[in-house]
């Protein structure tokens, strides 16, 4: 994030995308929240926070010199099984009907993972000059 405005931006703009998703997931999951319309609403943040993420990570992977070192990353990883269940449950969840589905959505557990992102944005976990793809900026 130090190499350009843009960059900076971009930074930010995630920042702000990871705590809007960790917002929508909290409120999703009060009762007094459980309407029809709040939960038509929270898809609706909740798919463009995914497509978001989707989005950054692809243009990280394809950007990457090393697709091997990029693979490899634990924060990588994280943001791959962050973003994984939306998808899995949009596939999935077309074929699944009544009880099994409800048992298949525990995998939206895994959408606390966008914690983990904000590690990303954190200067602690880069002490010696990485970037989060592995390599040296």
């Amino acid at each position: 994030p130090d190499s350009s405005i843009y960059s900076r931006i971009w930074a930010l703009l995630d920042v702000l995308i990871i705590l809007i998703s960790i917002l929508t997931v909290i409120l999703e999951s009060m009762p007094e929240l459980e309407t029809t319309e709040n939960q038509k609403a929270f898809s609706i943040v909740d798919t463009i926070c995914v497509a978001f993420f989707t989005f950054d990570f692809l243009i990280r992977f394809f950007i990457c010199p090393s697709f091997c070192d990029f693979l490899k990353t634990p924060l990588n990883i994280l943001d791959f099984l962050a973003i994984m269940p939306f998808y899995l449950e949009l596939a999935v969840g077309q074929l699944i009907q009544g009880s099994a589905l409800t048992t298949f959505k525990v995998l939206r557990i895994f959408r606390i993972m966008r914690v983990m992102k904000l590690i990303r944005h954190s200067k602690t976990t880069h002490p010696h000059g990485q970037s989060d793809t592995g390599l040296s900026k």
